[in-house]
This record gives structure tokens, sequence and C-alpha cells, in this order.
């Protein structure tokens, strides 16, 4: 999976907020987060530091 397939995902399920997860260990994904990141708007992203509470709206 690649940033511009995430976000056409994202377009056709509309998720309220979208949380980036597994995108560095996992195989199937192509890119890391600073290419997720570009595919995406600026601040369409949460992006969650392991192991600190972070509140989603």
């Amino acid at each position: 999976m690649t940033g511009r397939d995430a976000v056409r995902l994202c377009s056709a399920i509309r998720p309220r907020t979208i949380v980036p997860v597994h995108y560095e260990g996992w195989s199937h994904f192509h890119e890391g987060r600073a290419e997720i990141s570009a595919a995406f708007p600026q601040g369409a992203l949460t992006w969650l530091v392991p192991g600190a509470q972070t509140a989603l709206s």
C-alpha cells in the first residue's frame, strides 16, 4: 500500500480521524512516514507517539 492508495481508501470510507499505524514494519506498505504525509493534505493525519496518550476527535 502506498500513500496514494491510502488516500483513495480514506476518500471511499471517509473516516473522521486518520491514524497511520504499522507503516514501518509491515511488508505490504511500500512507503514511510514522509511519503504517506506527502500524499495527504496537510493536517489530515493524526500521528501517534508510541507510549503517549493521544485524544482523538
